[in-house]
């Protein structure tokens, strides 16, 4: 018998055999698709929304302590200080130029030039030819201004007294509680305490 008319050949597939050439295109379309059956690597990049963020989690454990730390290295050297100082001790008049008798001597060293505020006190008596005694104080045979004290001739005396001197260098200088006789000459001298200090008032100008 003759059949008019088109002819179909029927193709029957095994199963797991459907293949991406055997789907027509557009025939896949979300109904056909098994809700929950694609995964995020179904999708091509950039395809998926970002979902939203997580709660934090719980911190984690503390680390161990590092290694020590090279030392860094020395700042900069800070600017001289002051250089200004003064004294009230009872002075009331400027030491001789030149001395006869050293009651003590405090060696001190400078490590930056500037000015010295020295002390010093003894309990002296100091005999003249003629004359007062004037006791004050010296920084390497240079007189302090204002640190000369006038004080009774052959009679117990305690001296105190205080001053700030010129400008010295960095170095080793000599301080020195000393006596002279303006009016006279020296005779002698007792004394049962004395003693001196200083302090670098500040760096170089």
């Amino acid at each position: 018998m003759a059949l008019g008319g088109s002819s179909y050949a029927a193709v029957e597939l095994s199963r797991g055999e459907v293949k991406t050439k055997h789907l027509a295109a557009g025939s896949v379309t979300s109904a056909k698709v098994k809700n929950r059956s694609l995964r995020a690597r179904d999708f091509r990049v950039g395809r998926l929304p970002a979902g939203r963020q997580g709660a934090q989690g719980a911190p984690g454990p503390q680390g161990a302590q590092g290694p020590k730390g090279d030392q860094g290295s020395p700042g900069i050297a800070g600017m001289p200080g002051p250089t200004q100082g003064a004294s009230s001790a009872g002075a009331n008049a400027a030491p001789s130029v030149t001395f006869e008798n050293t009651h003590v001597t405090q060696p001190v060293n400078t490590a930056t030039a500037g000015r010295l505020f020295v002390h010093g006190k003894a309990s002296l008596n100091v005999g003249c030819s003629a004359g007062s005694p004037r006791t004050g104080l010296y920084i390497d045979g240079v007189a302090v201004p204002g640190s000369g004290v006038t004080h009774p001739n052959g009679i117990d005396f305690f001296v105190w007294t205080a001053g700030v001197s010129q400008q010295v260098p960095a170095g080793n200088h000599t301080v020195e509680l000393a006596s002279d006789c303006p009016g006279g000459n020296w005779t002698g001298t007792t004394r049962n305490y004395q003693s001196t200090s200083a302090v670098l008032l500040g760096g170089s100008l």
